[in-house]
């Protein structure tokens, strides 16, 4: 497609990235790009199904220049990649917590409160890292209380896969106290589906709790 032509002969001249005018540009092509997606989705059409699959590996380009040359401590340039297209367990959102830290708490406590399922899994998961990397964050015992509780809310989710990434997400960074309400989950969730995901989740974070321990 055209656009992911531009980008690449823009990213092929020598130091282009290096400029906030170029880098600024691509953060808000990144934005403009992410509005599509959500309104094709909220419509019931796949951006591939409408642009093809060189459409996902488009946007990761732009996502990888972004995140090697963008600023990390921008809060704009962090909500623009924040409310992008990428896996919840991918490296790209361990990355971005990381370099984050405590600018992108509050965006990921906005970002949960979406209506739409993929950003609160990306939330729970962004979540999940700043809060194991409080410490190196520096950030202060009230905001580690809200990110645990927003996780340990989310357990309880009307949507079945939130609640999922919840209790996955609460296995990786809870302690012993949270092994009783993750029992509950087990025995309880109201998961009708089949194999009853949300609570094979929880007995499987019951075991990750443990073993660290």
């Amino acid at each position: 497609m055209e656009r992911g032509e531009a980008v690449h002969r823009i990213a092929a001249i020598p130091d282009a990235t290096k400029s906030s005018t170029v880098v600024q540009e691509l953060v808000d092509l990144l934005d403009r790009e992410n509005r599509l997606i959500r309104n094709l989705f909220k419509q019931g059409t796949g951006v591939s199904t409408k642009y093809g699959e060189g459409f996902g590996e488009y946007v990761s380009y732009i996502l990888d220049i972004l995140m090697k040359s963008g600023n990390l401590r921008d809060t704009r340039t962090l909500e623009v990649l924040a409310y992008s297209s990428y896996n919840p367990d991918s490296g790209f959102a361990m990355n971005l917590a990381d370099n984050g830290g405590a600018i992108l708490v509050p965006i990921a406590l906005e970002l949960i409160k979406s209506d739409e399922s993929f950003d609160r899994w990306d939330a729970l998961s962004l979540l999940g890292r700043l809060y194991e990397k409080r410490t190196t964050h520096q950030l202060p015992a009230a905001t580690v209380q809200t990110i645990k509780q927003t996780i340990v809310n989310a357990t309880t989710h009307r949507e079945i896969t939130t609640r999922r990434w919840a209790v996955r997400v609460l296995g990786q960074i809870g302690t012993l106290d949270d092994v009783a309400l993750l029992q509950r989950i087990a025995a309880t969730d109201g998961d009708t589906g089949p194999r009853f995901s949300v609570r094979e989740e929880a007995v499987k974070a019951i075991e990750t709790i443990r073993q660290r321990k």
